[in-house]
């Protein structure tokens, strides 16, 4: 995940649904890149421990 962080800094992925397991977390949805079409994306974590999520959402007022 770093790599692909580092290699494609401009990357937004949004998470349409998400499915957690007792080692697993599946997100799928659609990555966005400046300039380019979207595209369908999964991410798969597997863990033996605790998985501790922290989503910052920004919102513009026009």
């Amino acid at each position: 995940m770093q790599e692909y962080l580092e290699k494609y800094p401009d990357a937004k992925f949004e998470i349409i649904t998400d499915t957690y397991n007792m080692t697993t977390t599946v997100m799928e949805g659609y990555i966005y890149r400046d300039g380019q079409e979207a595209v369908a994306g999964i991410i798969s974590l597997w863990t033996l421990g605790e998985v501790i999520a922290d989503f910052l959402k920004k919102y513009t007022i026009k």
